[in-house]
């Protein structure tokens, strides 16, 4: 290794993304380390993809005197420039995962309004379809409640009195026990979408 360093431990958590907060092995990375030893990551943006979780583990990090070292580009130094340009790194990073998330959102959406499935499970208002397990087709119930959860949402109403409702009127289409707003409001967001 360049700087000639002895290899302690290593810890990986396989499929999680550097802007979730739960992440075991990070964590128990931290706690293994002590005076004197380096956190050596690949790239910054690899241990968080999110200014203020970066910041607490760098701050974290420094306090029982350790210090993180990224192989790729890093910056070096603690002097007031190189905090500034980590920041700025960890700021774009953070960008770029939101546009990416919205991207990607925006695609999902656009395919399920042409009939593409894009899950386990159907969104609500749709089934999948039995003769092409890979298409969506509309239910129209749902689909009348999916209208007129918009056009609540339209008239002002916020997702929390948009639940209560749909829990006393129209429980009848509920897919599940109730109504939840996590429910209100992907189809709100999905109808702004489409």
């Amino acid at each position: 290794m360049k700087h000639g360093y002895e290899i302690v431990s290593t810890f990986q958590d396989r499929a999680l993304s550097g802007a979730d907060e739960d992440r075991p092995a990070l964590w128990q990375a931290l706690r293994a380390l002590s005076k004197g030893m380096v956190l050596l990551v690949y790239r910054r943006d690899r241990l968080a993809r999110n200014v203020f979780l970066a910041e607490t583990i760098t701050m974290k990090v420094r306090e029982g005197g350790s210090r993180i070292e990224a192989v790729n580009g890093d910056v070096d130094g603690d002097g007031p420039e190189s905090v500034l340009v980590r920041q700025v790194i960890a700021a774009i990073s953070e960008y770029e995962r939101k546009i990416i998330g919205m991207r990607t959102r925006a695609a999902m959406l656009h395919k399920q309004s042409k009939g593409q499935r894009m899950g386990r499970y159907a969104p609500y208002g749709f089934a999948i379809d039995g003769e092409d397990r890979n298409r969506l087709v509309p239910v129209p119930a749902e689909q009348d409640v999916c209208a007129e959860i918009v056009s609540l949402a339209d008239l002002g109403h916020n997702p929390n009195s948009i639940t209560r409702w749909l829990n006393t009127h129209r429980r009848d289409v509920c897919r599940s026990a109730e109504w939840t707003t996590r429910t209100v409001n992907k189809i709100v967001s999905r109808s702004k979408q489409a």
